[in-house]
């Protein structure tokens, strides 16, 4: 795949990452803990930007009912040369165990990439499983190189012993070659891991991005359970040599995530925090911090119209319909990260949003909505692509 680049400027203000994820229900994380009923007293913030750990460490001890209903939060990591020397875009989803949560942030990061000027890119999945599958997976994998203990390097022997992971991330030609008939995470699943891993596929298809699967894509198991994905760019390089030139793929990475539902109780805690989250790392790009260097308020305009769905479906669908409403400037509510329809109608009741949009499994097949009137009572089923043309004729 060769990187391309429509825009001629490599500046891209973090700004237009504020508004699209703000757009989708993410917050600022001193704003989610303020007038939301989620804080507990009058507790401070700190302005140090977090690690994924310390933040639910904070959110544990000073607000843990905040777990208690999804909760979308972003923020801006400082530079770093870890990092790419860039500011950093993070945004983490926590409450929501099923899979909808990485759909929503494959769907965010797209729309924020393309926004700084990339659509070539690709989605690297895998999955590490739950505790019950990363265990036989170790054992598997123990086995596997211990037959094999002369022909391992010296440093991923060492490694066998306290983290099979850098084993498997290993890319010494060696390590490559004798890992190629070694058990993968994959196969190890459990049944639920199984599950909500093809669930994370089946989305990545319906949303029509382009991935693969990447059996040493593993992020460290003392973090990540379940899904782990990098979205990179490849573009083919000459490299000159003894033998001539050549042409080898170069990859960069633009942003690093996964689930991570068990780190609370890594950390010594007893709940178990369905959590998930995504960096971007805008590489070659100059990434303009915020205008509101403090992100302490939304830029959100109260919504015109609330959206809730039912299915698997209904979900694709709600997901096209939150882009072409997003490009056409219309505020929306959505409930894609709730299951139970009485939830998400209970919430657009409390909204006060003039238009409820139904999306089901009869709409989803027939690529329309049902759009309601609250004042009036009324309602029409319209083509998904005409939602914008609705709302604003006399609605807006």
């Amino acid at each position: 795949m060769t990187k391309k680049t429509t825009r001629s400027k490599k500046h891209f203000s973090l700004d237009i990452a504020r508004d699209i994820a703000e757009y989708y229900g993410f917050l600022p994380l001193a704003e989610a803990m303020k007038g939301e009923g989620r804080m507990e007293g009058r507790t401070k913030i700190p302005e140090t930007p977090f690690t994924r750990p310390a933040l639910i460490e904070w959110l544990l001890t000073h607000a843990p009912n905040s777990f208690n209903s999804p909760l979308l939060l972003y923020r801006m990591e400082a530079p770093s040369k870890e990092k790419s020397g860039f500011p950093c875009f993070a945004m983490e989803i926590f409450g929501v165990p099923r899979s909808v949560a990485e759909a929503v942030l494959f769907q965010i990061s797209s729309a924020i990439l393309r926004e700084a000027g990339y659509e070539d890119f690709l989605f690297e999945v895998n999955s590490l499983g739950d505790r019950e599958s990363i265990a036989k997976f170790q054992r598997e994998f123990n086995i596997y190189y211990k037959n094999r203990a002369e022909e391992v390097p010296g440093h991923c022997r060492n490694n066998l012993k306290k983290d099979v992971f850098k084993v498997l991330a290993c890319s010494n030609d060696r390590c490559m070659l004798i890992k190629e008939g070694a058990p993968k995470p994959i196969s190890c699943l459990s049944e639920g891991s199984r599950t909500n891993f093809t669930e994370v596929l089946n989305f990545l298809e319906g949303m029509k991005h382009s991935y693969r699967i990447n059996d040493c894509l593993v992020g460290g198991k003392d973090f990540y359970t379940k899904t782990v994905f990098e979205i990179i760019t490849e573009r083919e390089v000459s490299v000159s040599s003894k033998k001539g030139e050549t042409k080898q793929l170069e990859r960069g990475s633009l942003a690093k995530g996964g689930r991570y539902d068990d780190l609370s109780k890594k950390l010594g805690h007893k709940r178990e925090i369905p959590a998930v989250g995504i960096t971007l790392l805008f590489e070659g790009r100059e990434a303009t911090p915020y205008k509101n260097s403090n992100l302490k308020t939304s830029s959100r305009k109260h919504p015109v119209a609330s959206l809730v769905q039912v299915g698997f479906e209904a979900k694709l669908k709600s997901l096209e319909a939150l882009e072409i409403l997003r490009h056409a400037k219309i505020p929306l509510e959505h409930s894609l990260l709730r299951e139970r329809l009485s939830a998400q109608m209970g919430g657009a009741e409390k909204l006060g949003a003039a238009f409820l949009i139904i999306i089901g499994q009869k709409e989803a097949m027939e690529h329309t909505a049902i759009i309601r009137d609250k004042e009036s009572r009324s309602q029409e089923t319209i083509p998904i692509e005409r939602l914008p043309q609705y709302l604003k004729k006399g609605h807006l």
